[in-house]
């Protein structure tokens, strides 16, 4: 037994993992913005940033000057800065939580447990992550300062909430600065009521005479004070339109009467600068900047294939030494971007005078970035450039990968940019989102997924090689809608069509020898299971599952010690593969929990079960007979610890998952015999705590997460009402009358992260 107890206590404790790279492989957004030459420095500013309350907001419109405040604001302020431009790829908690992560590492080094808890793959955000990294925040000895530029793009209402985590968590000493377009998703009202917060707005950014008047100067425009302070004037102090109207006086032949005549309205701006701008470049530059504006992020190689010519850097080079509003990215000025205001105006005059060209562009960059190994690049620019059919197959092709990973929301945030229609119309976009609905266990309905896939050829195949009737055969058999006998078939059918390099055969064989052992053939079962992992190309979570069924077979016969040694596979898998998160492996942890309780290993065993029904409550919806499988096991190993309370709320669960189950094979025989055992005990006995069930366990892991019920509801895909009601269960099992008090009691009683 004691293979299993070191087995687990190994599964315990993290180990170290600097893998936050492959979600956050961007060095760029990391990096400080630089204060540039002609820039007007704004002391006043800065000085109310640094000696503000914890949370720092800004907010204004693009060329407004928030960035190069904040970056005043870093030049100046003796603590180190943990900064982060916001994209719109960090719509993906996973993605922005591991940013975030690589950003406070490199201002105060994260633990090794802080850093292994971060990037435990397929984690969920919302219940897992995120209060992880409000804890790594907190423990933060170094007082700092945390940046989110471009904050706006944060759309995605987990990704919101991550910011009311942060701010929660600042340590003393530190601040946050949120800077972006519009409203920021943080709680003002509770935060101004509490003096914690200080906001910069529009007209705080907006310069005044002396400061326009000096930046026109620094552009190198040589005004007369009255004409200065008319274009101040005319602008209303937006340096952006400051800056470029400096740029297209300064060889104007009568700058002053110019200035006089110019406007602050945009469209003026926008029609002024294209006329009295780029009428001053010669036609290639303006070529090189209006094609190149489709991309938003520049380098030389890149523009050289979007231009399909060469010579890029060097013109970028020299667009930065004339102030031609090009940001560099990096230190080695290898990766750049246009001043967004400036990208916008170049856009606008690519649709003007080119706007046949805008798709092909498109095109070239999205080739560029799929060779590249970006696939975030190639498929943003597949869309922007209308070709579904790329798009598709390129999202097919990192699919498992991305799912595997617990990027299952940037795959959903792709398939939000589709119609209907067009999934429709492209197998591979069908069953992306399928597949997302299975990770993330969603309950609206897959076969409306499956079912648009099935009008494809299914003897096609998909762009990994894999058949489009082998994968439809698969999601079939994990839906279960028709029992376990229809899903065994569908799981061998999907074996047999598969190709032999495909990693969807170890999820089939495990499918169908776990259908076989619920259905009473448990050699046949065992030999399907067998065969599943020693495949080459399997999936590690697919194989754990196969060697706990294998345990289960073995227990059956009263073969403990081949349970054992199928078990110890399980967790080594789990371990090496950080699984511990998913769902999918509460049955793994439900077996470990009764080969424990079986040994007499009373505190490792509820541990392990306090582990499985926190997974249990993310597990409802596809692969039906896991849930009831997993939760007849635990109440089985619940009644060897004397917990019959908590035996008998799981029997009843399994009871109803079972009446909405057809043909559920021996299911209903094994929750009978655990009915029984639980009648047979003389009255309840164990822990003293009335157990929640797995529904409340699931609302109970967001109490902390700042959500409100109504997001709750959404995430859950649930009634507002619903989550409602099982938070007041959950308040009065545990004896507390209010959310926070629930989360501590929680906390002190194992259910939830500390």
């Amino acid at each position: 037994m004691s293979a299993v107890t070191d087995a687990l206590g190994a599964s315990a404790r993290p180990r170290p993992d600097r893998g936050l790279r492959a979600l956050a492989p961007f060095d760029s957004k990391l990096r400080i913005a630089e204060i540039r030459p002609g820039l007007v420095a704004r002391p006043a500013l800065v000085d109310r940033l640094r000696a503000g309350p914890p949370v720092a907001l800004i907010s204004g419109p693009a060329g407004s000057g928030k960035t190069t405040l904040l970056a005043q604001w870093a030049a100046a302020d003796e603590r180190p800065f943990a900064w982060l431009t916001v994209t719109e790829s960090d719509n993906d908690l996973a993605v922005l939580t591991a940013y975030l992560a690589r950003a406070l590492d490199s201002v105060d080094p994260l633990a090794a447990e802080a850093l292994a808890g971060l990037t435990v793959r397929g984690a969920d955000g919302t219940t897992v992550l995120m209060p992880r990294l409000g804890r790594a925040l907190f423990e933060s000895t170094t007082p700092l300062v945390l940046v989110l530029d471009d904050v706006h793009l944060l759309t995605a209402p987990k990704c919101q909430a991550a910011l009311a985590v942060l701010v929660s968590h600042l340590p003393s000493g530190s601040q946050i600065g949120l800077a972006g377009r519009g409203e920021s998703a943080i709680p003002r009202a509770r935060l101004r009521a509490q003096r914690d917060l200080v906001e910069i707005g529009p007209a705080q950014l907006a310069l005044g005479t002396e400061e326009g008047a000096a930046l026109v100067r620094l552009a190198g425009v040589d005004l007369d004070d009255r004409s200065a302070a008319s274009l101040v004037q005319r602008t209303e102090g937006w340096a952006a339109g400051l800056y470029l109207a400096a740029l297209a006086l300064r060889d104007h032949p009568e700058p002053t009467a110019a200035a006089r005549g110019f406007s602050g309205d945009d469209r003026v701006v926008a029609d002024y600068l294209r006329y009295e701008l780029l009428t001053m470049f010669p036609e290639s530059l303006v070529q090189f900047l209006s094609r190149t504006s489709v991309l938003e992020e520049l380098s030389g190689p890149l523009c050289d294939a979007v231009l399909e010519s060469s010579g890029s850097q060097d013109t970028l080079e020299e667009l930065e030494r004339s102030n031609l509003f090009v940001v560099p990215l990096d230190r080695t000025r290898d990766h750049f971007r246009y001043h967004h205001l400036f990208g916008d105006l170049l856009r606008a005059e690519l649709r003007h005078r080119e706007p046949d060209l805008q798709p092909v562009l498109h095109a070239r960059a999205s080739r560029w970035y799929e060779e590249h190994g970006d696939t975030e690049g190639a498929v943003r620019h597949a869309c922007r450039g209308g070709d579904v059919g790329r798009a598709a197959n390129l999202i097919w092709r990192v699919a498992p990968y991305y799912l595997g990973s617990g990027r299952d929301l940037t795959i959903t945030r792709w398939l939000e940019g589709f119609s209907l229609e067009e999934i429709a119309a492209h197998p591979p976009l069908a069953l992306a989102a399928a597949w997302c609905c299975v990770i993330a266990q969603r309950s609206e309905p897959i076969g409306q997924w499956v079912k648009m896939a099935s009008r494809g050829d299914l003897d096609a195949a998909l762009p990994d090689g894999t058949p489009l009737g082998s994968t439809i055969a698969l999601l079939e058999a994990l839906i279960a809608e028709h029992g376990l006998s229809r899903s065994a078939q569908a799981a061998a059918r999907s074996f047999a069509l598969d190709i032999e390099s495909s990693p969807f055969r170890s999820i089939a064989c495990s499918t169908e020898g776990t259908c076989l052992r619920l259905l009473g053939r448990p050699e046949a079962a065992r030999a399907r299971l067998q065969e599943g992992v020693t495949l080459s190309a399997f999936v590690p979570g697919a194989v754990s599952l196969s060697f706990a069924e294998l345990a289960l077979i073995s227990i059956e016969v009263g073969d403990w010690s081949d349970a054992e040694r199928n078990l110890e596979r399980a967790l080594d898998l789990m371990e090496r593969h950080d699984l511990f998160e998913r769902p999918a492996q509460a049955i793994v942890l439900a077996v470990s929990a009764l080969v424990l309780a079986h040994h007499g290993a009373a505190a490792d065993a509820r541990s392990e079960a306090h582990r499985t029904r926190r997974l249990l409550s993310m597990l409802n919806y596809t692969m039906p007979w896991m849930g009831i499988e997993a939760r007849l096991v635990l109440a089985r190993a619940e009644l060897a610890l004397g917990d019959v309370a908590a035996a008998r709320v799981l029997e009843i669960e399994s009871g109803d998952l079972l009446q909405r189950f057809p043909d559920p094979g021996t299911l209903p025989d094994e929750q009978e015999k655990v009915a029984k055992a639980i009648q047979s005990v003389s009255g309840p006995v164990g822990q003293g705590v009335v157990p929640l069930t797995t529904a409340e366990l699931r609302v109970l892991q967001y109490l902390p997460t700042h959500l409100s019920f109504q997001a709750i509801a959404q995430d859950l895909f649930v009634s507002r009402n619903t989550v409602k009601t099982q938070a007041i269960a959950i308040y009065r099992k545990l004896g507390v009358s209010s959310r926070g008090d629930a989360v501590s009691s929680a906390v002190e009683l194992g259910l939830l992260e500390d």
